[in-house]
């Protein structure tokens, strides 16, 4: 494929420097001119964060669509194939329709840039031409819609960040609301060594004179963050807008399929509904979404009931995110935590499962910290205990080997045993006849699955 000839910094280290200069933006924004700005004319609700922006981007699609509003929806990283990255009222593209539209696409760059694509390893990155490509999809087809749809409404794209904010090449839109989900350390050889310097980059995504969201913080980081936003939305000229002020969203009960919740907004009006969707964290990423999608609704004369913007709950798809499988006498929890802040939200859903034990099977990149994952998982699903982990590795080169991963764990002080594949581990791991949980990275949620269900037969 295409992209198979670029280079994809999902798959290798990731550095600043490219070319001996940090990068920046300006030659993606000089590529995005010369084949016809397709960000321009477009409406972006820009999602950045540590944990819970892809979540996030889900709930708001949903709501927007509820409202009536089409929706394209961009994020990343995909779970089974790229045509998953990009949604079309809820609908990812199939791999073969990404593929023929990825190929139209290409054949419609100048041919200065066809050639430099058929003829170089480092043309641009991977995740450059997806963006790239997501500008031009989403704008040809809220053209179409303009001319051809009796909808008095527009298109508006959800649109999640790669990596960071500042400098990652979502940020060349013109976003008229941003949203920072809940930060924690993650990327640090990227984004900087502490939550400061982190919050400073996520910030970038603010627009001037535009609005942003910010998602309820961490009780760990949140007076170190919350100031930096307050400063970077004033110097911007921007409203901060705290989602847990405006919308708080409460827990009523939980259920096999979901959990039933409660909306109350400022003005102490307020609606239940269901979320087909586990974790009291959701709950976090949902203050947000509705927040985003009230600014959007309002932004076209919109005053949607509580009742009625809850509504597009039931549309929410979003796998591997406390994902919960059971049978009679196994459970298989999947959830792509893969920073201490995820881990921290991940075990205390475990916890709350009320199971005496459970064991870890476990996969991670190499430039995440193994142990503080561990300590955080740990201190937050007591008292459940973590009896046995289960490491397989993820491919090279930024995929962590299983022996490193099981070193890591005993020297926490865990008992860990290292496998030569996941499928090995998988197996291993259900032998033990406790409840498996299914963490570390996204990268393996999809191929969990399938050996979830050959496993069931």
């Amino acid at each position: 494929m295409i992209l198979d000839r670029l280079t994809d910094l999902e798959k290798t280290p990731l550095g600043r420097n490219r070319d001996g200069a940090e990068y920046n933006l300006s030659h993606f924004r000089h590529f995005l001119s010369e084949i016809g700005n397709p960000q321009q004319g477009q409406y972006f609700v820009h999602i950045a964060g540590t944990k819970g922006k892809g979540s996030t981007a889900a709930l708001t699609e949903a709501l927007l669509r509820g409202l009536g509003f089409p929706v394209a929806t961009f994020t990343s990283p995909h779970l089974s194939h790229y045509g998953e990255r990009f949604r079309f009222d809820g609908v990812p593209l199939s791999l073969p329709d990404f593929e023929r539209r990825m190929d139209a696409f290409i054949a419609s760059l100048p041919g200065e840039h066809r050639h430099a694509i058929e003829n170089a390893q480092s043309y641009r990155t991977v995740f450059e031409l997806l963006t790239a490509f997501a500008l031009a999809e989403f704008g040809e087809r809220a053209r179409k819609m303009a001319t051809e749809s009796t909808n008095p409404l527009p298109q508006i794209v959800v649109w999640e960040t790669g990596l960071g904010g500042r400098l990652d090449c979502t940020n060349v839109v013109n976003s008229f609301v941003s949203v920072i989900t809940p930060l924690g350390i993650d990327h640090a050889a990227i984004l900087g060594d502490t939550i400061e310097k982190i919050a400073r980059e996520k910030a970038g995504i603010i627009k001037p004179g535009r609005p942003v969201i910010l998602s309820r913080q961490s009780p760990q980081f949140e007076a170190q963050v919350l100031p930096i936003i307050a400063e970077e939305a004033e110097g911007n000229g921007s409203i901060l807008i705290k989602a847990w002020e405006e919308n708080s969203v409460t827990l009523t009960s939980t259920l096999t399929d979901g959990q039933w919740i409660r909306m109350t907004d400022s003005w102490e009006l307020g609606a239940e509904s269901f979320l087909p969707l586990h974790g009291q964290f959701q709950l976090t990423n949902l203050e947000s979404a509705i927040t985003a999608a009230l600014m959007v609704a309002a932004k076209f004369d919109r005053q949607p009931t509580c009742k009625k913007l809850l509504a597009g709950l039931s549309l929410v798809d979003w796998p591997g995110r406390f994902e919960v499988h059971r049978t009679e006498n196994e459970t298989l929890v999947i959830d792509g935590a893969h920073c201490p802040l995820s881990a921290a939200a991940l075990g205390a859903e475990i916890a709350r499962l009320q199971r005496e034990r459970v064991v870890l099977l476990w996969g991670m990149q190499k430039e995440k910290d193994h142990h503080a994952f561990l300590e955080e998982l740990c201190r937050a699903m007591a008292p459940t205990k973590l009896e046995k982990i289960f490491c397989y590795p993820l491919p090279p080169p930024r995929g962590s080997d299983a022996a490193t991963l099981a070193q890591s764990a005993q020297e926490y002080g865990m008992n860990a045993e290292e496998h030569e594949s996941l499928p090995a581990a998988f197996n291993a791991a259900m032998q033990s006849h406790l409840p498996v949980i299914a963490a570390g990275t996204l990268y393996s949620i999809a191929e969990i699955k399938t050996l979830w269900k050959k496993h069931h037969g």
